[in-house]
């Protein structure tokens, strides 16, 4: 990917600074989905926070619950998805979060639509706290 790329990617939108619960297993293992937390969402990946040491490259099988606005009661949606980590921030201590910056490599165009609406939605929500 050229640096190009990777900037007009930083430069789209994301969110940070949330806690929204994700499963995941990494496609190389045969294990089951574990729990772990997006800290951000963007339109080409996430930043989560897992218990386990994942390997950079890896390819996760990922359940990301989005909320999704309700006049009646809170609703989730889950998007399931896949991502390759590309970014590691591993302290080394198994009491430290460990931090993965992934992108996305399989994503349906309903869901990718999804997201592109929960960050709108947000950004509109931040928009009109720091008017108020």
């Amino acid at each position: 990917m050229g640096l190009k790329n990777i900037q007009e990617k930083r430069n789209s939108k994301r969110l940070e600074g949330i806690s929204l619960p994700v499963e995941y297993l990494v496609k190389e293992k045969d294990e089951a989905f574990r729990e772990g937390t997006a800290l951000g969402v963007g339109e080409f990946g996430l930043m989560l926070t897992l218990d386990d040491a994942i390997q950079l490259g890896s390819t996760l099988h990922l359940k990301l619950h989005i909320p999704v606005p309700s006049l009646f009661s809170p609703n989730w949606k889950t998007l399931p998805l896949d991502a390759k980590v590309i970014w590691v921030d591993d302290f080394q201590q198994s009491n430290k979060i460990r931090r993965y910056g992934t992108q996305f490599t399989g994503l349906s165009d309903e869901d990718a639509v999804s997201i592109k609406h929960y960050l709108q939605l947000s950004q509109w929500m931040s928009d009109r706290v720091r008017d108020s």
